[in-house]
């Protein structure tokens, strides 16, 4: 910002007051000193006074915009004003979250009531196509091999003609056939037949009691009736029975008994035959079972032609009681009073004919059949006017439709209805296996909505009384909680006034019992603390944290016992910097500045400055970090390596100079503080392990290393544990009479980053190397000079070895007096 030159009565004061004060003569020291501190004062007056006139140009627009705003009266006070802004911010998010949650509760029950309907559907479709597919499969397989039997073998036509398709004996065939249906199929199955075009009926009925054989011979199954009935004399029926020995045999117990009259080409199952391949019949009822499920039956059937000349040659078919189907509707749960049926829907004889409905399947068969007994069976089957369920009656006859056509439009329909004032949902689709037959079965699965919605309108309920109970709560807390507020906030615009004229002396906190008030008070005294102090600061991380501490920077240090020290710098970068461009070279310096300083900044440590090409930082300052110093530092160390590798690798695509930096560490104590004077201070460390630090990075020239630390360092906790390490050498750095072990840190131990590993030649070496380094330190230079060069061998990239076999061979040749193991180095 430019700052103009003054136009008050105080402009140059300045200038006039230095010049006069040498022409006083008669003034004494203590007036000289007063006359300075005027001095000091007018120039600090006269920076403010033109800053302040820059800013007034700078926002002479706004600043009479806000001369504006300052002439309007407020109208409502501040605290009617909170309470107003506060009930609203706390009932509007209430009522839009109540809004939500009874939406969100409405749309979720309604899917989920779609989901369970539609799931339970497909779940009793299934299983009741599985049912007749059993009984399509069963009835395919008696008619391919009834005609197969007949008519075919391995060398062709059996028979040439249909004459012998209708004998007795064709029909003892037909036994073998069909008793091996029924027989393991016998749980579901009750009956299997066939009726032939001239009235003839032989079927395979359950057995009330074992058959007897005429002969001591073992039966294919006692349980089995094997009959035929013969109609060769008009309106007389005739009866022959036998039975099937394991060996395949048919064996006669009666002929020609008689029996009542029973013509089957009168009944509809017959008819329907005739003018299907395939198809269902309606359901009926037989003599035999103990419950009406057990009587109750259904019928599938296939109708046999002559490959010869295409004529009718009659039908067999699968009779099957509806037990299974019973019981899977008892079991079939959709929720606390939902349930399932099937239906039997026959398409009507003449148009315009309403559909005849039937129930196959509920789970309360009473509702569905009437005990009669002079009717074959003793049950008749309701019609669907006739149910006296009265929800099913209603469904069956007012909800399903009277139309053939809306059923076929989709695999299934989600629908509502009202019944007894109840609303109710309901899924219903007719039957896979039955949409290609003559007739359809339909599923349906219905439940009232209560049984879904019961949850939600509870859940309601309690959100809007809990809803309720919080706004009355809330308005007490927003009456107590603006009274509260509104009398600290004249406190803070009193103080906003004096900062803004930088009137930044220390006062007493803001007293308040109110958490974020207290907060706020703190908050104006760190600012002041942070303005006081802006003139004289240093570091950002540094200002940042003594801000939030609420400390006051001045001039001085304290000792701490463990601080852990990083120095890193350029390796030969005089020689590079006198081949680049001053431009080329800050930006490309600037690179390696920006790694070191991240991961300093990412491991917790202080970045203290900046000398030439080296890089200085600091871990335990001021923030400790409780023993983890020198962990801190070593991971740093590591990971600049490793990012310096990486930017190496892109600098050589780039045909840019690779830069290599060295780095020391060490951990001692240190002096640690606000170094400098009253003008210009500078948070940094000193001390003798700051010296050391700096003279173990000096020391990687020599050994060829990228890292090396103390032995002080190498004991801190975690660093021996978490990094390979190598034990270098002890010397006695420039500067220092006392010998340091000092080790290079080579990388993680443990790490599954391929950038991060270790190469396992240089972890191999690490053993051979200090071997020869103990031979070395007691004073057998011959034999670790072997084994130096067995290490060296072993990795020729290891200039350590070989820096230590040169030394090797010149202590050979001139043995140096009174040796200790401490080698004296000449270089910093």
């Amino acid at each position: 910002m430019k700052v103009h030159p003054s136009n008050n009565n105080n402009g140059g004061s300045t200038k006039v007051l230095r010049s006069s004060i040498p022409m006083l003569p008669n003034l004494s020291v203590e007036s000289i000193n007063n006359l300075e501190k005027m001095d000091s004062e007018l120039d600090e007056a006269t920076a403010i006074a033109a800053l302040q006139i820059d800013i007034n140009d700078d926002n002479s627009s706004l600043s009479s915009s806000f001369s504006h705003m300052n002439q309007k009266k407020p109208i409502w006070s501040f605290r009617c004003s909170l309470l107003t802004m506060m009930s609203f911010l706390l009932l509007l998010p209430i009522l839009f979250l109540l809004v939500v949650s009874i939406t969100f509760s409405v749309l979720t029950t309604t899917e989920a009531k779609d989901q369970v309907l539609t799931q339970s559907f497909q779940r009793a479709d299934v299983y009741v196509s599985d049912f007749l597919d059993l009984c399509i499969t069963i009835c395919r397989f008696q008619a391919e091999e009834i005609y197969t039997n007949y008519y075919m073998n391995v060398s062709g036509l059996f028979y040439n003609s249909d004459e012998m398709f209708f004998t007795q004996e064709h029909y003892k065939q037909m036994f073998r056939i069909l008793s091996i249906s029924q027989s393991k199929h016998k749980s579901s199955i009750f009956l299997v037949d066939f009726t032939a075009e001239n009235g003839d009926y032989v079927y395979i009925n359950t057995a009330p009691s074992p058959v007897i054989p005429l002969e001591n011979e073992a039966i294919y199954d006692n349980m089995q009736l094997l009959m035929i009935l013969n109609n060769t004399i008009p309106n007389v029926t005739t009866q022959n029975q036998y039975y099937l020995t394991n060996t395949g045999k048919i064996k006669e117990l009666s002929r020609n008994q008689p029996y009542d009259f029973y013509d089957p080409r009168l009944y509809e199952y017959f008819g329907i035959s005739k003018n299907f391949k395939e198809s269902l019949a309606p359901m009926d009822v037989q003599t035999m079972g103990e419950s009406i499920e057990e009587r109750v039956y259904v019928c599938f059937q296939v109708s046999l032609h002559s490959p010869i000349d295409k004529k009718y040659l009659g039908v067999t078919s699968i009779n099957v009681v509806v037990r299974q189907l019973a019981n899977f509707m008892k079991s079939f749960h959709v929720s606390a009073n939902g349930f399932a049926a099937v239906v039997e829907i026959v398409k009507p004889t003449n148009p315009g004919d309403k559909l005849r409905k039937r129930v196959v399947a509920y789970n309360n068969y009473t509702a569905l059949a009437e005990p009669k007994s002079g009717n074959f069976g003793g049950y008749r089957i309701y019609e669907a006017e006739e149910i006296s369920d009265n929800l099913l009656r209603h469904i069956v006859v007012n909800v399903l439709p009277n139309n053939l056509e809306r059923f076929y439009g989709n695999n299934f329909t989600l629908d509502t209805f009202s019944h007894n004032n109840l609303r109710y949902s309901i899924a219903y689709g007719i039957v896979s296996s039955t949409k290609h037959l003559n007739m359809h079965w339909v599923v349906f699965i219905t439940a009232p909505e209560i049984d879904f919605v019961s949850r939600m309108v509870m859940l309601i309920s309690l959100n809007v009384g809990l809803s309720i109970i919080s706004v009355l709560f809330s308005m007490v807390l927003v009456v107590i909680f603006s009274t509260s507020i509104s009398k600290p906030l004249l406190h803070f615009s009193t103080e906003s006034k004096a900062i803004s004229k930088l009137e930044v002396a220390k006062k007493e906190n803001f007293n308040s019992s109110i958490r974020e008030i207290l907060s706020l008070s703190e908050a104006f005294e760190k600012m002041k603390t942070a303005l006081r102090s802006f003139k004289k600061f240093v570091p950002t991380e540094l200002v940042k944290e003594m801000v939030e501490h609420g400390i006051d920077i001045k001039l001085g240090g304290k000792s701490h016992e463990k601080i852990a020290i990083f120095f890193s710098d350029i390796a030969d970068f005089t020689q590079i910097s006198e081949m680049l461009e001053p431009e080329f070279l800050i930006k490309h310096v600037g690179a390696y500045f920006h790694v070191v300083t991240e991961e300093i900044v990412r491991e917790n440590g202080t970045l203290d400055k900046y000398i030439g090409d080296a890089v200085m930082g600091f871990w335990g300052a001021p923030v400790s970090l409780s023993g983890l110093e020198a962990f801190k530092a070593c991971c740093c160390a590591i990971k600049c390596q490793i990012k310096m590798k990486k930017l190496r690798e892109r600098w050589a695509k780039e045909q840019k100079p690779l830069l290599h930096c060295r780095i020391g560490v060490h951990i001692g104590p240190c002096v640690v503080g606000n170094l400098g004077s009253v003008w210009r201070l500078n948070y940094t460390i000193i001390g003798d392990s700051v010296n050391l630090a700096s003279r173990l990075e000096g020391q990687n020239k020599y050994y060829g290393t990228e890292v090396l630390i103390s032995e002080d360092t190498l004991k801190e906790p975690h660093v021996k544990e978490n990094f390979y390490t190598r034990k270098i050498d002890v010397v006695g750095v420039k500067g220092k009479t006392k010998g340091c072990a000092i080790y290079e840190l080579i990388g993680f131990k443990a790490t599954t980053n391929a950038h991060c590993a270790v190469d396992q030649k240089v972890i191999d070496t690490i053993p051979v190397y200090e071997k020869a380094l103990e031979h070395y330190l007691n004073g057998d230079f011959a034999t670790a000079l072997t084994i130096f060069d067995d290490a060296w061998r072993n990795n020729r990239n290891d200039t350590a070895s070989f820096a230590m076999i040169e030394r090797c061979k010149q202590f050979i040749s001139d043995p140096p007096e009174n040796w200790n193991g401490v080698y004296h180095s000449k270089h910093k």
